[in-house]
């Protein structure tokens, strides 16, 4: 029995260890594998992968599904009648580039959501700014979500965020 106690005890340690140095990717998610504190591989595709032990190499794994930001209050925008309409929208988007998204927000999705609802507010604005009422409300509706799309995805893009679709609800 006092022979098999330390045998027994090392095959624990060589489990831990080995089990530390392995790692699953899930469809959903991409990896951010880093070395001595410094982003050496991005893995998007899913599997089962191999690193050092933690010490070494540690694992930050980013949700790349696609996610909402509904507005929380109703935007005040002014049209060019100077008239004041409330605008309630929404927009989808995902995680485009882990590596740019992780070195801009961290692994921290609410600053980006943040970030990419003063961005929303800004096309909006500018979009809203230049028509009339009837024109928001029912000819150029299409126009302005496209626009607000547009605009919002190439100040996105440089932050490794893709902006999928933007809606006006109300």
């Amino acid at each position: 029995m006092q022979r098999f106690f330390p045998a027994l005890v090392g095959l624990i340690i060589l489990l831990a260890i080995a089990s530390s140095c392995v790692f699953i990717v899930r469809e959903r998610d991409a990896a951010l594998v880093f070395t001595l504190g410094e982003v050496r591989r991005t893995i998007n595709e899913p599997g089962l992968y191999f690193k050092f032990p933690p010490p070494f190499e540690t694992v930050v794994r980013l949700d790349k599904r696609l996610q909402t930001i509904e507005t929380q209050n109703q935007e005040r925008i002014q049209t060019a009648e100077k008239k004041n309409l409330l605008i309630d929208s929404f927009v989808k988007w995902r995680i485009s580039d882990p590596r740019v998204f992780y070195v801009t927000f961290g692994a921290n999705e609410r600053a980006a959501v943040e970030r990419l609802q003063a961005q929303i507010r800004d096309a909006l604005n500018a979009s809203v700014n230049v028509r009339t009422v009837k024109g928001v409300v029912s000819n150029e509706r299409d126009t302005i979500m496209r626009e607000i799309q547009e605009t919002v995805a190439a100040r996105a893009r440089p932050l490794g965020v893709e902006v999928v679709d933007v809606r006006l609800r109300r």
